[in-house]
């Protein structure tokens, strides 16, 4: 073959290999708009409208109402929540009881709620100060995600001590008609703060009624109770101890109001 059929062959070879790259190209630019179309579609199922929430102090946008969890992630929650109570309950090694203990701080739903209250008469103080950590998380929760994080946002306005806003984002929880049993109880305390003894104690009854093992409530009604020189003092702070006796705050307060009595304060 003479050269000049040479370099015809391979114009042609050099052409087709081209044409295959750019085929390539063409396959791959359409491969990606046809994975950024399906990722655009599943945004768009996936996205929903907020709601403003209007009250006393304000509106509030939250979000939709969060998804439930998968069968088979709310299935492995429970059996590891039943774990960690079965080493709370008949565990030897105290600090594998504590670890578990702490754990159910954050996995505990209302299923324990029985098995928690009995652990407050545990002789470990730690395991049984846990547990009333972990009995609180259960009383400050409700059916609604949405209600739950209005929620916690007063809370957290109320451990920065701003009980204005605290109280604002509570009364928006009950606006939506949510049942949080220690809500009433977080509003005594921070009535009773600002010398509304009166109002504070109504709000310990709201909260005992809710819940009547609720230990802190009995324990702010008998703050409220001494503060108006009430005798009933003495039996809510009791009615606490009966519940949580390793309460440290309740046992001071019993000591404080026992002194008051002795002096006739009481």
């Amino acid at each position: 073959m003479d050269a000049h059929g040479l370099q015809a062959k391979a114009v042609k070879v050099l052409t087709l290999l081209v044409f295959a790259l750019l085929a390539l190209l063409v396959l791959q630019l359409w491969w990606n708009s046809s994975g950024d179309d399906g990722k655009r579609v599943e945004e768009k199922k996936m996205r929903v409208g907020s709601t403003e929430i209007k009250g006393g102090g304000g509106s509030i946008r939250i979000g939709p109402e969060g998804q439930k969890a998968p069968p088979e992630s709310e299935q492995f929650r429970r059996q590891e929540m039943e774990r960690l109570i079965q080493i709370v309950q008949s565990g030897s090694d105290p600090v594998q009881r504590r670890s578990a203990a702490l754990r159910l701080q954050y996995m505990a739903d209302a299923g324990a709620e029985a098995v928690l209250l009995r652990l407050l008469q545990d002789s470990d103080e730690v395991v049984a100060q846990r547990c009333s950590k972990a009995l609180l998380s259960l009383w400050q929760q409700s059916d609604s995600p949405s209600v739950d994080r209005l929620f916690h946002q007063g809370l957290e306005a109320y451990e920065d001590g701003n009980n204005e806003e605290a109280l604002a984002r509570f009364a928006m929880c009950e606006e939506l008609g949510a049942i949080i049993p220690d809500l009433p109880r977080l509003r005594a305390e921070m009535l009773l703060d600002k010398g509304k003894a009166k109002e504070a104690l109504e709000q310990c009854k709201r909260a005992v009624a809710l819940k009547k093992t609720n230990f802190m409530a009995h324990y702010v009604m008998a703050r409220c109770c001494r503060a108006l020189g009430d005798k009933a003092a003495l039996a809510s702070v009791d009615r606490a101890l009966s519940i949580y006796p390793g309460f440290a705050a309740a046992c001071q307060l019993r000591v404080e109001i026992l002194s008051l009595q002795k002096d006739g304060g009481l």
